[in-house]
């Protein structure tokens, strides 16, 4: 369960009146584009704008309006092991080109 405040509450509280979470909520949508757009139009700030992932997902986080830190994709490719070790491979050595 997300909640918002809960005034006189004792240990209910939004990330923001707890002073932080301990969680992000991960969920996968058939079509997480839409879902981003209405979070955007519902107040959500974006950590990490939608992209398609090398794992195979596309994939964004923002966070709700309350504080909660939201996962979203739609899974868009099966990947073998070998594809995934590939992929993640060039992704980390793009990042350190990077630095």
């Amino acid at each position: 369960m997300c909640s918002d405040n809960v005034p006189n509450g004792e240990k209910i509280g939004s990330p923001k009146t707890v002073g932080g979470n301990s969680v992000f909520l991960n969920m996968y949508f058939e079509n997480v584009d839409e879902i981003f757009d209405r979070a955007q139009m519902a107040g959500a700030t974006v950590i990490m704008p939608l992209e398609d992932a090398f794992w195979g997902d596309r994939y964004g986080q923002f966070k709700d309006p309350y504080g909660h830190v939201w996962e979203v994709a739609t899974h868009k490719k099966d990947m073998s092991k070998e594809e995934l070790e590939k992929a993640a491979k060039e992704v980390f050595k793009q990042m350190e080109k990077k630095k």
